[in-house]
């Protein structure tokens, strides 16, 4: 609508169909994460990138800001990924959005890779639906399931 196209009407039945606060907070959540995301980059893994890898010229603040927002709503493109339940991989960061993440140990990735196969099954076999863990704190959030009679 914004690129003033018409938009499908099987979308403008979809959008009609959707409580709009529901569809309103879905739109807030990801404006929010967005940020969450840009901010994270800017600030903890954009800390140490001071020179340009081809150039040598100093990165700017901005250019941090910029780089870590455009990487955000990348990362937020529904239109891009099509779902939300899928892990995008280190190459598809690097080559595709531009993400350059750092390969980890040897061990550390098998316990990534074994922590998130734990993760997945507790989705799945559970009524699981959030997990954090913190130093400080724990946080689960599972479904509501009808009592059995």
């Amino acid at each position: 609508m914004e690129q003033k196209k018409s938009v499908p009407w099987t979308a403008v039945q979809i959008i009609n169909s959707l409580d709009k606060k529901e569809l309103a907070d879905a739109l807030s959540a990801t404006e929010y994460s967005v940020q969450m995301a840009a901010q994270f980059l800017e600030h903890y893994k954009f800390k140490s990138w001071v020179t340009h890898n081809t150039t040598e010229e100093p990165v700017s603040i901005e250019e941090k800001r910029q780089t870590a927002e455009k990487i955000a709503l990348a990362l937020a493109s529904h239109s891009r990924w099509k779902n939300h339940g899928h892990g995008i991989s280190r190459e598809v960061l690097w080559d595709e959005v531009e993400l350059y993440i750092d390969h980890p140990d040897k061990e550390l990735d098998r316990r990534l890779k074994r922590f998130w196969a734990l993760s997945n099954w507790i989705f799945d076999k559970t009524p699981t639906l959030k997990f954090i863990f913190s130093e400080n704190y724990r946080y689960i959030r599972q479904q509501n399931l009808p009592a059995k009679a």
